[in-house]
């Protein structure tokens, strides 16, 4: 599992290492963001549903 962490991280930092894949990524991140905050307040437009067992 860590050595997969590592490669990410390298994935990433090789990314970065270009402008335009720098612009990417933070584009991709903040459309990440603005989405996971759409999403937590769409949850709370809904209604409480009990969990039936």
């Amino acid at each position: 599992m860590h050595n997969m962490k590592n490669r990410i991280s390298t994935l990433k930092d090789w990314i970065r290492s270009t402008p335009e894949g720098n612009k990417r990524l933070n584009r991709a991140y903040e459309t990440y963001k603005s989405e996971a905050v759409r999403l937590r307040d769409a949850r709370k437009e809904l209604p409480y549903i009990p969990n039936y067992e």
